[in-house]
């Protein structure tokens, strides 16, 4: 956004250059300074004021200047009374005395009907450029402010391309003045400068953003624009120097711009592909980290709670039973106390390692807490949940860590429960859980490295 701020300061200078130029032209009677091109239409004098109030007041916009504001708006309020007096007197055939105010310039001026008088459009583009800096920061700013940067932008670059290409009503109406040279480009740095002076609203947002969307707009628009004005331009110009005629220039030219927009298009729909790509890694890689602890890569408790709430619903709906093993290591302090956290964290994370070794592929295994974990068997048969207690245990006595004293070693209690139909409504993951917890506190009191077990089949 900043970046755009410094470019719209910059064409509002720009724009007072050329000003300023003209205007030196005027006071020096120097013809090159107005028109740049000896033999071309003449800015006007009141052309060149104008472009300077308004390239001045285009540089404080820009630049967020409010001690300079008032001037600013001053000077605005000047360019569009003196650009609407010009445009009523095109309008009612009137004349105010506006035209030679300045300077006087003689009948017969290339492409001047009126001495002194600025052209019909030029005055149209300098009352919009006017009424977009007094509005840009009002609540109709977002909307007029970069419309008017728009209008006034292809009108002075459909002049530049009349000059460019001889068709010389791209400059200028029948049998009325016509615009310079240097005016439509005054005009065409004052449209950019009005579309870049608040990058942070309107439509303007897109172009000033950081995101693809952004990115695409900055890069696309630019090479479709000046594309098909350069393909315009070769069309007419091999059409003027006889190459082909009006229908031969027209297919080629239709050609062209398929040739020009299809690339553009194929590297847009691979741009959206990578990008899209992306965002399915990354969505993937953020379900996991939600769903995962960090340390052992087992379920955490958030993703557990998901699976019990499944399991629930195959329980009243299809009547099948499934089981819940509560496992709490067994003097795990004592390691961390000993051997150090490092030491603790590969404990845990061989635990997990063992667990989903030793159970099945459908089977779940969630780590709660520091020390606790949280095995779900889904579709428990009858003597399931003793079979799997029981080789849990003897794969957890056999763990060896080798900074840790094999007689610090911990061993495990597990308190498990199965879920049998019909079932409660009422239960919930946190009462199952909860009901595992209590006869994982009855393993312990029993003198753990043990388990205890209950079935459920009614409320807890």
């Amino acid at each position: 956004m900043n970046a755009l701020r410094r470019l719209s300061k910059a064409a509002g200078i720009a724009a007072a250059v050329i000003g300023a130029m003209a205007m030196t032209g005027w006071v020096l009677g120097v013809d090159f300074l107005k028109s740049v091109v000896p033999g071309l239409i003449t800015m006007k004098a009141n052309t060149a004021l104008v472009l300077m109030l308004l390239g001045t007041s285009l540089y404080v916009t820009a630049a967020g200047a409010d001690r300079y504001r008032h001037v600013a708006r001053a000077a605005e309020l000047v360019a569009f009374a003196l650009a609407a007096a010009v445009f009523s007197q095109y309008v009612h055939g009137h004349d105010l005395g506006v035209d030679l105010l300045l300077f006087y310039e003689p009948p017969g001026t290339a492409g001047t009907v009126h001495p002194g008088r600025m052209a019909l459009n030029t005055s149209l583009c300098f009352m919009l450029v006017a009424a977009g800096l007094l509005s840009a920061d009002t609540r109709y700013g977002p909307a007029v402010t970069p419309a008017a940067g728009v209008i006034v932008g292809v009108a002075a670059l459909l002049a530049l391309v009349g000059y460019f290409t001889g068709l010389t009503n791209l400059y200028g109406f029948a049998k009325q003045t016509q615009m310079a040279v240097p005016t439509a480009v005054g005009i065409f740095l004052l449209g950019f400068g009005l579309l870049a002076s608040r990058p942070d609203r309107g439509p303007m947002r897109l172009m000033a953003s950081d995101g693809a969307g952004g990115t695409l707009v900055r890069r696309m628009v630019p090479a479709i624009v000046l594309g098909i004005l350069v393909l315009t331009i070769l069309r007419l110009g091999g059409q003027a120097a006889g190459l082909y005629g009006t229908a031969t220039g027209a297919w080629l030219l239709a050609s062209a711009v398929i040739a020009l927009l299809v690339p553009i298009v194929w590297r847009l729909g691979w741009s959206i592909e990578r990008a899209d790509a992306e965002r399915r890694a990354l969505t993937k890689e953020l379900k996991r980290l939600s769903e995962r602890d960090p340390l052992t890569g087992l379920y955490n408790r958030r993703r557990l709670n998901e699976e019990i709430v499944r399991q629930l619903a195959t329980l009243h709906r299809h009547a099948r039973p499934f089981g819940v093993l509560m496992l709490d290591l067994d003097g795990f302090k004592q390691v961390n106390d000993t051997a150090g956290h490092a030491a603790g964290d590969a404990l845990l994370v061989e635990v997990a390692h063992t667990l989903r070794r030793q159970l099945r592929t459908a089977d779940y295994v969630a780590r709660v807490g520091g020390d606790e974990f949280v095995v779900l068997l889904p579709d428990a048969k009858a003597g399931a949940m003793e079979a799997a207690t029981d080789k849990l245990l003897r794969s957890l006595r056999e763990i060896r860590i080798p900074s840790i004293d094999p007689a610090h070693t911990p061993c495990a209690s597990i308190g498990g429960i199965i879920c049998l139909p019909p079932g409660e409504t009422a239960w919930t993951p946190d009462s199952i859980l909860h009901a595992a917890d209590l006869e994982l506190y009855s393993a312990k009191a029993g003198g753990r490295d043990g388990a205890s077990h209950r079935s459920l089949a009614s409320a807890t």
